[in-house]
């Protein structure tokens, strides 16, 4: 059963049989036997499924549906409708939603409208999980592209494309031979960030870890710029390394077909900061959870916030230390 809770009914391919269709890569179009006459077709070039339906009664509206279309053509003098749906990593859902479309029509004499409306409900779940990202997501995709483009402007994309981990959910954001960076984002006037699990700051290998601290705030078009604007700059630094940029992309929630949710403009609220995790950095890891909880090891999905308004940042080593603020040095 597909995770919508839906398999399409013995009238008509099943998922096994889909999916040898999709992976072949080329199109195709399966009927669908019954009155008024319906078929599928698939597309996996384009990413789409598309159910043809004699168009009958009032159109359905799908407009407030961002993977869903409906386009009209006439064949032969007779009017039809198609559903289009783009699948993303949906397929079965998105199949058995339009093989539940027709079974409405042609089994229960459903207006197409009424049938489309009654197999959206069902499937209201799996649609709105293919909304953009959430606010957080994208402050976090905004910062890690800042370090990103930084990178690249002074390194080459063979290096640091590959140390680009955060969209992986690695436990470092960025993993270079003999650095690694975790970057936090936020909007907020205090560098309080979330931290997810014990190993997101323990240090690896014994290469050194730095937080990257960096606070946004948001402004105009012409003072700023939008993750749009950072999608971009960086794919266009990413040299041939550019597939796998667009796969981490996809990876951290990035879906071209939703940029325009993503028009806001974002600036620094102030300069980045740099924070070494040693010894004395508040890190929740393991092995200092072992030295004071009982039966550490059955503790589970620690998350926490840690402010670094006040601790002591310090300077990176190059070429991350031109992104960031460096303090004066103290004098006697």
């Amino acid at each position: 059963m597909n995770a919508a809770g839906f398999n399409p009914s013995e009238r008509h391919p099943d998922l096994e049989m889909l999916d040898g269709y999709w992976s072949d890569g080329n199109q195709a179009r399966l009927p669908i036997n019954g009155v008024p006459e319906c078929f599928i077709d698939l597309d996996p070039s384009h990413g789409t499924l598309t159910l043809s339906v004699p168009a009958d009664g009032p159109e359905p509206d799908l407009a407030r549906f961002r993977s869903i279309e409906l386009a009209t053509y006439t064949d032969g003098g007779d009017v039809w409708w198609e559903i289009r749906i783009q699948v993303d990593d949906s397929l079965h859902e998105a199949y058995s939603l339009l093989t539940r479309i027709a079974d409405l029509v042609q089994l229960e004499n459903q207006a197409v409208a009424v049938a489309t409306y009654q197999a959206l409900e069902a499937y209201r779940l799996l649609l709105a999980s293919r909304g953009g990202m959430s606010d957080e997501q994208q402050t976090g995709l905004y910062g890690e592209l800042l370090v990103l483009e930084h990178l690249l402007r002074t390194l080459s994309p063979e290096l640091i494309v590959p140390a680009w981990m955060g969209p992986a959910k690695e436990e470092h954001d960025v993993a270079l031979p003999d650095v690694h960076y975790e970057v936090k984002s936020t909007k907020g006037e205090h560098r309080r960030h979330m931290i997810s699990g014990t190993q997101q700051l323990e240090p690896l290998r014994g290469v050194p870890l730095w937080l990257v601290s960096i606070q946004l705030t948001p402004t105009t078009p012409d003072a700023g710029r939008s993750l749009i604007d950072l999608v971009a700059v960086v794919r266009g630094l990413s040299g041939h390394r550019l597939p796998r940029v667009n796969e981490l992309l996809v990876s951290a929630g990035w879906r071209d077909r939703d940029a325009d949710l993503y028009d806001a403009h974002l600036t620094l609220r102030s300069k980045p900061r740099a924070y070494l995790i040693d010894l004395s950095f508040p890190a929740l890891t393991d092995a200092r959870i072992a030295q004071v909880v009982p039966s550490a090891s059955l503790v589970r999905d620690v998350s926490y916030r840690v402010d670094v308004t006040q601790l002591d940042f310090a300077g990176p080593p190059s070429p991350m230390d031109a992104f960031v603020e460096i303090p004066e040095e103290k004098t006697e």
